[in-house]
């Protein structure tokens, strides 16, 4: 199996987990788009089934053999992922005020979950971070 943890450099890797991401989000919305599986229940479990594969992963990469250098920095691809998604979060949130609809609430749920769980990953690694300082 493919180790989460670049050991030599102390960071994360996402994109084993980004892969899965795409991958799982492909074939759910084929699945919806070929009416295989209904719109409104499915894309919701999907989502919060994927975020909680998603922790499951991490945490279990961190719990096995994360000992981050002190050198230790947060991914530039989670920075990036996280400076891009909030402030679509924001406008999904702005739409939704200006005109709440069903689609609109499933957008801010989905992007509110998407965002929180990228911020729990930069709080979580920041942590680690400065876990093993002297």
């Amino acid at each position: 199996m493919l180790s989460l943890v670049d050991l030599e450099r102390g960071t994360l890797r996402l994109y084993p987990i980004i892969t899965f991401d795409v991958i799982y989000v492909v074939l759910l919305a084929a699945l919806i788009a070929r009416r295989v599986i209904p719109s409104y229940p499915s894309a919701l479990v999907g989502v919060l089934v994927l975020v909680l594969v998603n922790s499951l992963l991490v945490w279990h990469a961190l719990r096995q053999s994360f000992n981050p250098p002190r050198e230790h920095r947060i991914p530039k691809l989670l920075w990036f992922a996280a400076a891009v998604f909030t402030p679509a979060a924001i406008a999904a949130l702005l739409a939704w005020v200006n005109k709440p609809d069903l689609q609109s609430t499933i957008q801010v749920i989905v992007a509110a979950l998407l965002v929180g769980y990228i911020w729990f990953l930069v709080f979580c690694l920041n942590r680690n971070k400065t876990e093993n300082l002297p």
